[in-house]
């Protein structure tokens, strides 16, 4: 299945089962939903005052956030339509990474039913915070370089093989631009190209193109930072001492 296209009765699955979980999710919204989470009142407010930066994160989930309430409305139920649309879009991408790593019907059903009832899951990504957009930016960024490993993208001739590279510098920098521990997979995966016989990819500019988009993306958050001694630094350190 690495470079097989996904047979039609299994995309149908994967796509079921993201349309059911979205259904589920607003089902309980509608009848069982508790009350608005604290933090999600702390996203609205900074909703309200866009900037290019805040102290605790960057401003991917707020720049949403304030693009979504000027359409939708600020209601709780408004609200959390986002993070029931990106939770459904996770599985998806979680379904298309079973299939590409061998999986069948039953190892789709499996993998994302496991997601779906997972208290992780249950506990961050039914309420909008950065973090949802975190799972995602985390699963397509493993699922790109996934195929980039199984195409070995970047390597030949093809343009089409090539750009995967741009959409992964897109999609880290996305994720970078919503939460800074995007840091940490961007490592992974730097050490997944040096330290494995992928690393051959070096040789070309795609890798280097990839970074420069990533940091580009980026780098709004970094000009707030230097405007702003380093302030993010300063809070992540007070908040791992009194952890």
């Amino acid at each position: 299945m690495e470079k097989e296209k996904i047979p039609r009765n299994i995309l149908t699955l994967i796509i079921s089962i993201a349309l059911l979980n979205l259904l589920i999710y607003l089902i309980t919204q509608i009848f069982f939903a508790y009350g608005i989470f604290r933090d999600e009142l702390y996203y609205i407010a900074c909703a309200n005052r866009l900037d290019i930066g805040y102290v605790d994160h960057p401003p991917f989930s707020i720049w949403v956030l304030a693009i979504w309430k000027s359409l939708f409305g600020d209601s709780m139920f408004a609200i959390r339509i986002v993070p029931a649309i990106v939770t459904s879009v996770i599985l998806f991408i979680i379904g298309l990474f079973t299939v590409r790593l061998g999986g069948g019907k039953t190892a789709v059903i499996i993998s994302t039913i496991t997601f779906m009832l997972s208290p992780i899951f249950l506990g961050m990504n039914t309420i909008y915070s950065m973090n949802v957009f975190d799972f995602f930016f985390w699963i397509s960024s493993a699922y790109i370089f996934l195929r980039i490993i199984q195409t070995e993208s970047g390597t030949s001739g093809s343009l089409m093989d090539n750009k995967i590279w741009l959409l992964l510098g897109v999609v880290i920098g996305l994720g970078l631009l919503n939460k800074t521990s995007m840091l940490w997979l961007s490592s992974g995966i730097a050490a997944g190209i040096i330290f494995t016989p992928i690393r051959k990819v070096l040789k070309t500019k795609y890798p280097y193109i990839a970074v420069a988009i990533a940091l580009l993306i980026f780098s709004p958050y970094i000009i707030w930072n230097i405007t702003h001694d380093f302030a993010h630094l300063e809070f992540m350190r007070n908040a791992a001492s009194r952890k």
